[in-house]
């Protein structure tokens, strides 16, 4: 407000009101000016105002890539009033001179309270460049309503040239790609209404990688005639004769063949008896790697680059190159295919298939054909650098079959949840543009299974379970030691070097003030009274280690005083299994010292400190007695298993 303090006659004042409402609403007032002296008052005219409370969503649209030339792209946005007021919009007759290629249409022109209206916004590409700024939705009153947009035209040229820009890029990507794996970073395409994250095609020829893009840049992708689902097209897959036996025996043909691609291609004609089981599994497996799913669109592009576009050979080759590694991993395969339950969903590709409608055994076949696609999908990962620097290693992955195939034959369900859920959601999905799982992450799952199978194996109650990645608590578990109830967090890495102490050392210690609140039965309610009252205990499995690393790592613990005890559980270069531990605050139970307590705790687990862990060519026997102290494990060639099942059979028939 200003005014001058006197006017003389004929004078006059100017007063500023000011509209600034907190909410929405209708208001009225008026402004009352006093004279000095007490000589009267001067009472403006009714003011009135109206406040609206507007919401845009979204607040800004990126209508991506086009072509010049091709259909124009629509998106709405939904303009809603959350105020009390009604709200009348006004068509704008104009666009802003820098976004001519947009176009708004408004459906609806008065909006009550609680109400929404949509607005139609066109992109039409027929010129190229980048446009972007605020664009005028309507108007209200005097003022605008605005939405931020941008959308890039290019010419056919000026994409083509940004393609060579993107594959120049990933040159050298893709030369190590072609000598050390199958698996590259993803390129992002956004089309506006299709987002699209490509990986592996920049490895393509570039005819071949121009077609592609020449496909998924068009609108003939909304053309093809598929299911309106992938669980159709999975339940439409047509199963022929399976046998698994069968498959195992032309694996076995194919391991002992001086030239693969020959004995592939001598399997897969009618020339064997298992020539029709072989055949199901490599026509099933490559119709199963069928798409690119982007929304609810299949695209018919595989996206499999650890066994490649037809992924059945390879996943062949990869199982032959198993079995040359390990021959009695056969037999395991089979224990594994024939007890392993049928779930409620599929793991298909990286695809996860909620639900199998076919006959009993035509979901029994699928079930066995894609468990055999992740463990070669496994298998392929471990010849590669990125991954066998994490330490996923040939041996881990025989143990991981192992355990797998141990856990199959056991009445332990919420395991087996557990393994088929990893198998669907974590080493089926490596790769894949929906999934993005580091070597790291992906090989310690693989550990992580082993871990849980010696849970299993050892009659632990497994509590809790967590991917790599998501938490550092990997597995809960409680079990009765010496009569002391005991709940281990456990964390698992397959490798543990020199470089990643630092980094263990501070996840053990979270780990270890986790399980101290976990475990305090004083807390009220408690934190999970499944685990309170219990020893608390962290465990670190690591499957890949040396005295150095481990030695550092104690150090570090020692010097932070856990509040629960930790052990450490690793194993060396010659497969050896050691022990060792720290008390922390509170001491190791009973009074045993740290490496008492470490060994004790290895043992309820099943690894014996001094024995060796994963020999490829024996089996591990691993007797629990009444009395733990008493645990014994060792080395068993098949001359030994032979006694071993006489010695039972005559125990159990006496």
């Amino acid at each position: 407000m200003s005014a001058l303090p006197t006017l003389a006659p004929g004078q006059s004042g100017q007063v500023t009101v000011r509209f600034d409402p907190s909410e929405s609403g209708n208001f009225t007032g008026n402004v009352q000016v006093g004279i000095h002296g007490g000589q009267g008052s001067v009472t403006s005219p009714p003011l009135v105002g109206t406040a609206h409370k507007i919401e845009v969503n979204p607040a800004e649209l990126d209508f991506g890539l086009a072509l010049v030339g091709s259909s124009p792209r629509k998106k709405t946005v939904i303009v809603k009033n959350q105020g009390v007021t009604t709200v009348t919009l006004q068509t704008l007759v104009y666009t802003p001179e820098t976004l001519p290629l947009f176009r708004v249409t408004l459906q609806l022109m008065q909006i009550g309270p609680g109400e929404s209206t949509n607005v139609d916004i066109e992109f039409l590409p027929n010129a190229s460049g980048i446009f972007s700024g605020k664009l005028g939705l309507a108007g209200i009153g005097s003022s605008i309503l605005e939405i931020s947009v941008i959308g890039r035209v290019y010419t056919e040229e000026e994409f083509s040239a940004w393609l060579q820009r993107q594959r120049q890029t990933y040159r050298e990507i893709c030369q190590a790609v072609e000598t050390v794996g199958h698996s590259t970073p993803g390129m992002h395409i956004p089309r506006g209404d299709l987002d699209i994250i490509l990986y592996g095609f920049m490895c393509l020829e570039e005819e071949k990688f121009k077609e592609v893009i020449r496909f998924i840049m068009s609108d003939e992708w909304q053309s093809f005639e598929l299911p309106p689902t992938l669980e159709d097209n999975i339940n439409n897959i047509p199963i022929g004769p399976w046998d698994v036996q069968h498959f195992l025996q032309a694996l076995q043909f194919l391991a002992n063949a001086q030239n693969f691609d020959q004995a592939f291609d001598s399997a897969y004609g009618a020339g064997h008896y298992f020539s029709p089981t072989f055949q199901t599994f490599v026509d099933t497996l490559n119709l199963m790697n069928l798409a690119l799913i982007v929304g609810r669109y299949p695209i018919p592009f595989s996206l499999d680059f650890v066994l490649g576009n037809r992924p059945a050979k390879q996943a062949v080759r990869y199982s032959v190159y198993m079995l040359q590694y390990d021959s009695t991993l056969s037999n395991t395969l089979e224990v594994l295919l024939r007890n392993w339950p049928v779930p409620s969903f599929i793991p298909v590709g990286g695809i996860y298939i909620s639900a199998c409608l076919m006959s009993a055994d035509a979901c029994q076949a699928l079930q066995q054909i894609t468990i055999l696609y992740v463990i070669a999908r496994v298998v392929a990962l471990s010849y590669t650098e990125s991954y066998i620097a994490n330490g996923l290693t040939q041996n881990l992955v025989a143990e991981f079959i192992k355990a797998m195939a141990d856990m199959s034959t056991r009445d332990d369900s919420f395991a087996k949840d557990i393994v088929s859920y990893l198998l669907a959601n974590v080493l089926a999905l490596q790769g894949r543009p929906f999934y993005i799982f580091s070597p790291e992450n992906f090989a310690n799952t693989v550990a992580q299974i082993i871990a849980l199978g010696s849970l299993v194996r050892t009659s632990w109650t497994i509590l809790a379970f967590n991917i790599p990645g998501d938490s550092d608590t990997h597995l809960v578990a409680t079990r009765v030691i010496n009569g002391i109830p005991t709940a281990a967090f456990i964390h698992v890495q397959a490798k543990l070097g020199p470089s990643e102490v630092n980094r263990v050392a501070q996840i053990l210690l979270d780990i270890a003030r986790l399980a101290a609140l976990s475990t305090d039965p004083s807390i009220t309610p408690p934190l999970d009274p499944r685990t309170a009252g219990h020893s608390g205990v962290v465990v670190l499995i690591t499957y890949q280690s040396d005295q150095d690393t481990v030695d550092k790592l104690v150090r570090i613990l020692q010097a932070s005083s856990p509040p629960v005890p930790i052990v450490i559980i690793w194993i060396d270069s010659q497969n050896i299994i050691h022990a060792t531990g720290v008390c922390g605050q509170s001491g190791c139970p009973g009074g045993m010292s740290a490496q008492e307590y470490a060994n004790r705790i290895a043992k309820a687990l099943g690894l014996i400190p001094g024995q060796r862990f994963g020999s490829p060519s024996s089996s591990y026997v691993y007797l629990i007695p009444a009395d733990e102290e008493q645990a014994v494990s060792w080395v068993c060639d098949d001359e030994c298993l032979q006694d071993l099942m006489h010695w039972w059979w005559a125990y159990h028939m006496r």
